[in-house]
């Protein structure tokens, strides 16, 4: 909340969002503590009924709550824990975002304006540091020497792309499973609530980190 606050008065045309990807693994853990992780791997009917909850991620902002009413009608018992989990933490905990960012989970805008949904690519230069750091509590100049071998790394990797290398792409099956997700949200208005949920829930998956 506070790191929230402070990065809106610093930048004040930036936005906050929050990553697909962490909740999907969030909901994985919680499927875990449910003890429903074992269906959720070998019953495809079942796991589909779970990513519809994830799902909801990309509901029109200000169709949230009655869409999750609909969904909790259309669910099964044995997934009312996960709902009450998602309903305490992501629907009602935006009463108490909303003086933030309101929806910062939500990524239907995002997803049709082409935007990112995770934050995957700040996740891999984190990794790629840590990577190079090798401890977890380094000194203020080996961090300094750090960021300058990152950063030569990534100074080589412009040079490349100036030169007319480009980097690699998406994986064909990705892209496809994108421009599926992106016509489904396009369809909002026409698909029912089980028809919209159920179609890009059979379009991601939830595994393990």
């Amino acid at each position: 909340m506070a790191v929230i606050s402070a990065l809106e008065v610093v930048f004040p045309e930036s936005e906050v969002w929050g990553c697909f990807f962490h909740l999907v693994q969030n909901m994985i853990k919680k499927l875990n503590s449910a003890g429903l992780k074992g269906r959720y791997e070998t019953e495809p009917d079942f796991a589909v009924k779970c990513r519809m909850i994830t799902a909801m991620a990309f509901v029109k902002p200000e169709d949230v709550m009655p869409v999750f009413a609909e969904l909790e009608e259309l669910l099964p018992e044995e997934l009312d824990p996960i709902l009450d989990w998602f309903q305490k933490y992501y629907i009602g905990a935006e009463i108490w975002w909303s003086n933030v960012c309101s929806f910062a989970w939500n990524v239907y805008e995002r997803t049709l304006n082409g935007n990112h949904r995770t934050n995957n690519y700040a996740e891999a230069a984190n990794h790629r540091i840590q990577m190079e750091l090798d401890v977890c509590h380094p000194g203020f100049w080996n961090f300094v020497n750090c960021l300058k071998k990152v950063q030569q790394g990534r100074d080589q990797k412009y040079l490349q792309w100036q030169a007319g290398k480009r980097p690699k792409g998406k994986r064909t099956v990705y892209k496809e499973a994108d421009a599926r997700i992106l016509r489904i949200v396009e369809e909002y208005e026409e698909r029912s609530t089980e028809d919209f949920l159920k179609g890009l829930a059979n379009n991601y998956v939830m595994n393990d980190i």
